[in-house]
């Protein structure tokens, strides 16, 4: 057996009209939910890549800034 039932002579063509209606505006706010859903999980993916690539960028500049303050130092003990 279907799952789905066609809407039988129990109903006015107006009844069915409001039927439809009803199912499909709630079909289109499930839908605009699940668009919302999916684009705030977009949004926090991103945002935790752009933390973690901010994370490694400020320790490469770090890591660059240590080694010409060394370079700097050797520099200047052969003077």
């Amino acid at each position: 057996m279907s799952a789905f039932r066609p809407l039988g002579n129990g109903f006015s063509s107006t009844e069915k009209l409001h039927l439809c209606t009803a199912l499909l505006s709630e079909s289109g706010h499930s839908i605009h939910f699940l668009m919302i859903l999916s684009s705030n999980w977009a949004y926090l993916k991103d945002a935790s890549k752009m933390q973690a690539y901010q994370d490694i960028k400020a320790k490469e500049e770090q890591e660059l800034q240590d080694i010409q303050a060394r370079s700097k130092e050797q520099l200047n003990s052969y003077t």
